[in-house]
């Protein structure tokens, strides 16, 4: 099975190359800018491909906000661009599998149930309203042109590779620069908060499972683009997990500052992932927090 992956050497992209080639997967990574079409066709042109990963993107809210033209151009325009050069290359014979956001729910009331799939689209940032808008291109594609399209919203994941601007790498690399001490300290914004956090193994691990079905041909095609929800569906408390990493890491004690002016954050923010659960069998791995951690904490591959 030929699968190709735009932003293959971004943080997702980097964890599918350690993983799936293990498992008998053949991944190739685009190095097209995916604004520029004529390298798109270029690449695109080499191989029959069966899937799609495409990652490529502005993949934060804060980039985004710093950049919102290129987050625009990037994440709409470019999928559409890489969309009507596969289409124009091989027909809809691929699925296409595209890696949006639980962001697209944070408008709404998060805290009174796990979300679902059906809760209301509500984005709040420009990082959710442009992968919305893109989850609209894939699905134009799917209806117009019977192309296989499969959805992930993905709610947190993580490991120690990631950028430290996000909350755990973050907290991980703060207490690391108390190694050698009892004592180490870290500055965060709202953490007495529940959140759905993953592994990223066992993102990898939904990406096989997609790719598993359609290696058996099982995916229906055309129509609308399934939508799934990837999720733990496990709430972690975020000043809990920061004693956890630093009891781990060997800290006799963690001290936790609140940065000043930190924006209150909804207190639970938890996903439901049944659908994608009874429909691939994937089940999470990395459930509890020590398992969690030590998954954080382990080379990835």
């Amino acid at each position: 099975m030929n699968i190709l992956v735009t932003g293959g050497l971004g943080f997702i992209g980097s964890a599918l190359f350690k993983m799936l080639p293990q498992n008998g997967y053949q991944l190739y990574h685009s190095k097209a800018d995916i604004l520029d079409r004529e390298a798109l066709k270029v690449e695109v042109s080499v191989k029959s491909w069966d899937m799609v990963f495409h990652l490529a993107a502005f993949s934060d809210p804060s980039s985004c906000v710093e950049n919102p033209e290129q987050a625009k151009k990037v994440n709409i325009e470019g999928t559409r661009n890489l969309l009507e050069v596969l289409e124009n290359a091989q027909g809809p014979g691929f699925h296409f599998v595209f890696p949006s956001t639980a962001h697209v729910y944070f408008g709404g009331d998060l805290s009174s149930e796990p979300v679902s799939e059906d809760f209301p689209l509500n984005p709040v940032s420009l990082y959710a309203e442009t992968k919305l808008q893109a989850e609209t291109v894939v699905g134009q594609f799917c209806k117009n042109y019977g192309m296989k399209g499969t959805v992930f919203r993905l709610f947190n994941f993580t490991h120690c590779s990631q950028d430290k601007k996000f909350f755990l790498p973050h907290v991980y690399n703060s207490l690391r620069q108390f190694r050698g001490n009892e004592v180490g300290e870290v500055n965060v914004g709202d953490v007495d908060v529940i959140r759905d956090i993953g592994a990223v193994q066992d993102l990898v691990g939904a990406f096989e499972a997609v790719a598993l079905t359609e290696r058996d041909r099982s995916c229906s095609r055309g129509h609308q683009p399934d939508v799934f929800n990837i999720c733990t569906g496990r709430g972690r408390n975020l000043r809990e997990l920061i004693f956890q990493m630093g009891e781990t890491l060997g800290f006799r004690e963690v001290r936790v500052n609140r940065r000043p002016g930190t924006k209150p954050t909804p207190n639970t923010v938890l996903g439901s992932g049944q659908r994608f659960q009874d429909r691939f069998g994937w089940q999470p791995n990395y459930l509890g927090d020590r398992d969690f951690l030590r998954a954080f904490l382990s080379p990835i591959g």
